[in-house]
């Protein structure tokens, strides 16, 4: 089995890699977010501001997300990155929270 001082010299070997705590991304969510649904996504947002022409303070933004009762997944080691996700069950009780913010 590695030592802890193992993985301080396996860490430094590797600068690029670090410690991180995954994010829990459903099957569906990572799967539905793809380079053709986000252009997608893009063309209808242009295609809509220029026909209404809408204002800054015009425009709002809202997002829901879900924070399970089901533990979170240990830290691992990967490349240096904003986020590492790691693909959960959805399972256990959650409790929907929204937001709504805008652009203004």
């Amino acid at each position: 089995m590695a030592s802890i001082e193992w993985m301080r010299l396996f860490m430094k070997r590797h600068p690029r890699l670090s410690l991180g705590k995954p994010e829990n991304t459903s099957v569906v969510a990572a799967s539905a977010f793809n380079r053709h649904n986000v252009q997608t996504f893009f063309d209808n947002y242009l295609e809509v501001q220029q026909k209404y022409n809408f204002e800054v303070h015009q425009i709002w933004n809202t997002d829901e997300t879900g924070v399970s009762t089901v533990l979170q997944a240990p830290k691992i080691i990967a490349e240096t990155v904003k986020r590492v996700g790691c693909v959960s069950a959805e399972r256990g009780t959650t409790v929907t929270l929204g937001g709504i913010i805008s652009a203004a």
